[in-house]
């Protein structure tokens, strides 16, 4: 007889053949793997040899033993507990806060269908209610035909136990199905994928659980900063208020209070 989890996986591919994806036409399911953005990322070196780049591709999976997320952090995936994705792109024409794009099209994508609606924590954590339900991973490397590719991983918390969100400090965007979520979050990755607009970081600024002049501790090539939030410079990197005036990051670590 099938697990609950095996059952489940069949019932989300079957979700997947019945529903499918308006886009990427290329899709990988997998039942179980380290993670999928090493795996995307060894397909497309494989292609590369024959100086080939891959078509968009999703790969999702049911299960991650070693998911990544940002600045070196694991990700904990619980079997058929969430979305565990990657999507294989060219990096797209428009650059500019590209991570802070990809939170935004996903946090406002997915507040169209959540319960709850979706924030983002700076530069692209996903919140609900005051915790975490997900984060986003950009990688990007050298392709086939000396195209740059990107790696865009999302990890989302769909039905993690009280106990693992109390041990994982993290919540779950409760009462959505995956394909939902799944379908949801490719079309919010192929708007930023397809854009050559310049990023409205006003709109996005507006997502952000931050809110201007409250204190924010942060951490940053081994400093930890205190001040206070001054909202975003024009390229979308993080404004500090200290003491020496205003300084803008472009990368680090929002420490919870």
């Amino acid at each position: 007889a099938m697990s609950g989890d095996d059952q489940l996986f069949a019932d989300r591919a079957g979700a997947l053949l019945t529903r499918v994806l308006a886009w990427p036409e290329s899709v990988v399911h997998l039942r179980r793997v380290d993670s999928t953005q090493r795996l995307a990322r060894r397909f497309a070196e494989l292609l590369a040899k024959d100086d080939e780049i891959p078509l968009p591709t999703l790969f999702t999976a049911f299960e991650q033993t070693a998911g990544r997320g940002r600045l070196g952090n694991r990700w904990t995936s619980p079997a058929g507990e969430g979305v565990y994705s990657t999507w294989l792109i060219e990096l797209p024409a428009m650059t500019a806060a590209l991570p802070l794009r990809v939170g935004a099209s996903l946090a406002t994508a997915l507040s169209g269908i959540s319960p709850r609606p979706v924030r983002m924590k700076w530069p692209n954590d996903l919140w609900v209610d005051g915790a975490k339900v997900g984060g986003v991973l950009i990688e990007t490397f050298l392709g086939g035909q000396g195209k740059t590719l990107a790696a865009v991983g999302l990890g989302l918390n769909l039905g993690l136990t009280a106990a693992e969100a109390i041990e994982l400090r993290a919540s779950s965007i409760y009462g959505l199905s995956w394909i939902d979520a799944l379908s949801a979050s490719s079309l919010a990755v192929q708007a930023v994928a397809e854009s050559t607009d310049a990023p409205d970081l006003r709109s996005i600024e507006r997502l952000l659980i931050h809110r201007r002049g409250e204190t924010l501790r942060f951490k940053t090539a081994g400093r930890r900063i205190e001040g206070s939030y001054e909202g975003l410079d024009e390229i979308g990197r993080l404004r500090v208020g200290v003491a020496g005036g205003i300084e803008s990051f472009a990368s680090g670590e929002v420490i919870e209070a």
